[in-house]
C-alpha cells in the first residue's frame, strides 16, 4: 500500500539543494493575520512555493515570506537551509513539519512537553469571540 508510512529515524543533512524540510515552531497573530515562524532544515523555502504539511497532508502556497529583525520585518524571496523565516497566511499548528511534496515527507520529532504540575481554565471576555477558540486549537 503506497499510502502506508514507515516510521524511522534518519539523519537530515543541511542541504540547500535537497527537498524542503521546515518546522513551524512559533505562531502569533499579527496585524496581517497569523504569522508562522519557520526554521528551514533542508532545501529552500521560496515565496510562491507549494508546501505540504506532513501532519495534515494538505498543500498550501507561500504567499508572503519575511525575515524578522526584532520588531521589524524584511520582505524576502527565499529562506535557505539553516535559516529562520516567517510566513503569513499559513494554516498550521506549532510543531508542524513542511515538505516540498508528498513524495518527500519527513516529519520532525515533536518537542517533549513535561506533565503539567497545575491546571487552570480560561474563557473569552465575550462569548462571540471566535478568535479565542481558533487560537487555542493551535496548541491542542
Amino acid at each position: 500500500d503506497e499510502d502506508a508510512l514507515v516510521e524511522q529515524k534518519v539523519l537530515l543533512p543541511c542541504d540547500p539543494d535537497g527537498p524542503l524540510c521546515a518546522l513551524a515552531f512559533k505562531l502569533e497573530d499579527g496585524r496581517f493575520g497569523q504569522l508562522t515562524y519557520m526554521r528551514v532544515y533542508r532545501g529552500m523555502l521560496k515565496r510562491g512555493d507549494s508546501l505540504v504539511n506532513t501532519r495534515t497532508k494538505k498543500k498550501q502556497k507561500v504567499p508572503r515570506l519575511v525575515r524578522m529583525h526584532a520588531d521589524t520585518m524584511e520582505e524576502v524571496d527565499q529562506v535557505g537551509a539553516g535559516d529562520i523565516g516567517a510566513l503569513f497566511g499559513l494554516e498550521c499548528a506549532s510543531g508542524d513539519t513542511f515538505s516540498s511534496s508528498l513524495k518527500d515527507l519527513v516529519s520532525m520529532e515533536s518537542l517533549f512537553v513535561p506533565e503539567a504540575v497545575m491546571s487552570l481554565s480560561i474563557q473569552p471576555e465575550k462569548a462571540r469571540d471566535s478568535n479565542f477558540s481558533k487560537a487555542l486549537s493551535r496548541f491542542m
